[in-house]
């Protein structure tokens, strides 16, 4: 096995990783997009020589400036961007280019296969929205539960985006 394969094996358990971080804590520890962009770096510089760590660099700054709009119009998060970002650094420009694009049709299939799926369970149990209810801490004008909140509230659900970046990033690696 070459180096280069160990580089791109350690990007996908990291990604692994924050994929994980994110599920269960719903955010992406700084400490994982460091060691994601060092790495990225190193390996860059490392295999293809110092001349690729520019290439490198642009590849981070690519990954941020793709992403920055989407955390600006509140869409996403921003330990989201500095992940796409840190891949940037393994991918150079454009590659991460290539791989952002994965990443949006990714989330955006994620994304509808959740509401489906919310949507088909809710249909399924009549328990569900008395359950709901319960748990809602939102309410009317006059002090009871909001029963409106059953499609508002799928709305407000935070989506762990890192599953889409690792899928993208990942493709893109080897593509």
């Amino acid at each position: 096995m070459t180096l280069l394969i160990y580089f791109k094996l350690s990007l996908i358990i990291l990604l692994g990783v924050a994929v994980v971080c994110d599920l269960r804590e719903n955010r992406i520890p700084n400490s994982i997009v460091l060691l994601i962009l060092v790495l990225g770096v190193t390996s860059s510089a490392y295999v293809q020589g110092s001349d690729t760590v520019l290439m490198s660099l642009a590849g981070v700054v690519t990954g941020i400036c793709l992403f920055l709009p989407f955390y600006v119009f509140g869409g996403m998060g921003a330990g989201d961007v500095k992940l796409m970002g840190a891949v940037g650094a393994f991918l150079g420009p454009a590659t991460t280019v290539f791989a952002v694009g994965l990443t949006l049709i990714t989330g955006a299939i994620l994304a509808i296969a959740v509401l489906v799926y919310f949507t088909t369970q809710k249909n399924r149990s009549p328990s569900y929205n008395t359950v709901e209810i319960a748990q809602s801490n939102s309410s009317d004008a006059l002090g009871g539960p909001d029963l409106q909140s059953g499609s508002s509230h799928l709305l407000k659900k935070r989506f762990p985006y890192a599953i889409a970046i690792a899928f993208g990033s990942t493709i893109a690696l080897f593509i």
